[in-house]
C-alpha cells in the first residue's frame, strides 16, 4: 500500500547539516520524480535552515499541498522486538515500555512509533520499534511551520522508501 494519495507529493528532510526535498508525480502506476534538491547547510548556519528552505521553495517554485516530513535514520534508534500479544492496544502499551528501556531520556522527551511486521507460531508479534528525542521531530516541524507548511505525515526515511 503506497503512502501517497495525491497526484504530487513533496517529501522534506531537514537536519542540522542539510535539507533534502523530493517532489514526485503519480499517474496511475507511474511514478516520476519532478524535483530533487539537496542543500548542504553551513555549520554556523544551522539556524538558517528556515531561510534556506524558503529560498529553495522560491527558486524551484515548489508550493507543496501534500507534504511529508522525513526524519533521517541517524536521528533515531530502531529495535526489532517480540511482544507476547497480537492485540494492537496491548502492543502499543508494551512498545511504550520498551521504548523507555532503549533510550536514555525521560518519557516526556521521547517520541516513538512501532510497526507490526508479523507474528510467530507462539502468538508473539514481531515489531520494529522506532524511538527518538522529541527535538528530532519538533525542530523540523517548527521550521516548516515558519515557512507556512504543515506536514500531513512524519515518517522515518527508511520507512518512506519502503512504502514508496
Amino acid at each position: 500500500m503506497a503512502i501517497f494519495n495525491n497526484k504530487i507529493t513533496t517529501v522534506v528532510e531537514i537536519s542540522d547539516k542539510h535539507i533534502k526535498i523530493a517532489r514526485v508525480s503519480f499517474a496511475g502506476k507511474e511514478i516520476k520524480v519532478i524535483a530533487c534538491v539537496y542543500k548542504e547547510l553551513a555549520a554556523e548556519a544551522a539556524e538558517g535552515a528556515e531561510t534556506e528552505l524558503k529560498k529553495i521553495l522560491r527558486e524551484y517554485n515548489i508550493k507543496p499541498k501534500d507534504l511529508i516530513l522525513v526524519i533521517p535514520r541517524q536521528s533515531v534508534t530502531t529495535k526489532n522486538i517480540r511482544l507476547p500479544s497480537q492485540n494492537s492496544r496491548e502492543i502499543g502499551e508494551m512498545a511504550g515500555f520498551q521504548a523507555l528501556k532503549q533510550i536514555p531520556y525521560p518519557k516526556e522527551e521521547i517520541a516513538y512509533g512501532f510497526s507490526v511486521y508479523g507474528a510467530d507460531a507462539e502468538g508473539y508479534s514481531k515489531v520494529i520499534l522506532v524511538i527518538c528525542h522529541r527535538d528530532a521531530i519538533i525542530k523540523p516541524i517548527e521550521i516548516l511551520k515558519r515557512c507556512g507548511l504543515v506536514p500531513r505525515k512524519v515518517t522515518l526515511s527508511s520507512f518512506g522508501l519502503l512504502n514508496w
